[in-house]
């Protein structure tokens, strides 16, 4: 310790514990937090996501208006309004040009699984931790002050 001072060990369980318990709230956080994306008159914003057959693709506009073109793999072009379904696969090119100033925000549809790994990994990690501190406190011997 930097000030002379001493600390027990920390148990592993405890490590383990904290942990897991971190990942399950950042990724809750990190998936529920929403930011939308700002333009000023004139500018653009431009994606480019590989898409399946079948995808939504979701654009809300919360403030001002927006004009949305949809370029898909083949060179076709789509105007969308709000919502685009794929109907074809490969890489797609959405373009948003904000007519005024606006504000919005661009829902892509992503893989389950990657969403998914880190609430598995993080649950993990927390129940190991749990279990191996009950089973540690199970093979503890109790102590007592006795008196005489």
């Amino acid at each position: 310790m930097g000030g002379g001072g001493e600390a027990p060990p920390v148990k592993g369980e405890d490590v383990m514990i904290l942990i897991g318990s971190s990942i399950l709230l950042l990724m809750f956080i990190m998936q529920a937090w929403v930011s939308p994306t700002a333009l000023d008159a004139g500018d653009s914003h431009q994606v480019v996501k590989s898409l399946s057959k079948g995808d939504e693709i979701s654009i809300e506009s919360i403030e001002g208006e927006i004009s949305i073109v949809i370029e898909g793999p083949n060179g076709e072009i789509y105007a969308s309004d709000e919502v685009y379904k794929v109907e074809t696969d490969g890489d797609h090119t959405i373009s948003i040009v904000a007519v005024t100033d606006a504000k919005f925000i661009v829902d892509l549809p992503s893989s389950y699984m990657a969403n998914l790994l880190p609430y598995v990994l993080g649950l993990a990690l927390l129940s190991f931790g749990v279990w191996k501190k009950t089973a540690a406190q199970k093979d503890e011997p109790l102590e007592a002050v006795l008196e005489d």
